[in-house]
């Protein structure tokens, strides 16, 4: 009695039972299973996060440090500074001395986002 790999329609059925390595066919056609291929997903993009996760360039955490000290320092000035009769020592453009301090803490936070 021939086997059913030789009756089938695709003369390569028989050779699939010799070069699969826990491998399911059906009619000929690789059975996927989901379980697995939801394991190998994840694994995927467990690696990829290793591999992303590197380290930090030598220039990002001094300038972020300095621009945050710099907008603090900034607006410590301009408090100490400001009277009635003068509009604060950094720049006498008045409380818009504030929002430049603010500004320069904005951005070293936003370098944050770039830490590893």
């Amino acid at each position: 009695m021939p086997n059913n790999a030789q009756n089938s329609k695709n003369p390569v059925a028989g050779l699939k039972n010799i070069f699969s390595k826990n491998k399911t066919y059906k009619n000929g056609v690789e059975v996927i299973d989901a379980d697995a291929l939801l394991k190998k997903q994840k694994q995927d993009q467990k690696d990829k996060l290793r591999m992303s996760t590197g380290k930090n360039p030598r220039w990002l955490i001094p300038t972020m440090c300095g621009f945050m000290i710099l907008g603090l320092l900034w607006i410590v000035v301009f408090y100490l500074t400001a009277s009635e009769t003068f509009l604060g020592y950094p720049i006498p453009i008045g409380n818009w001395n504030l929002l430049i301090g603010l500004v320069f803490i904005m951005i070293g936070f936003g370098l944050t986002t770039k830490w590893k």
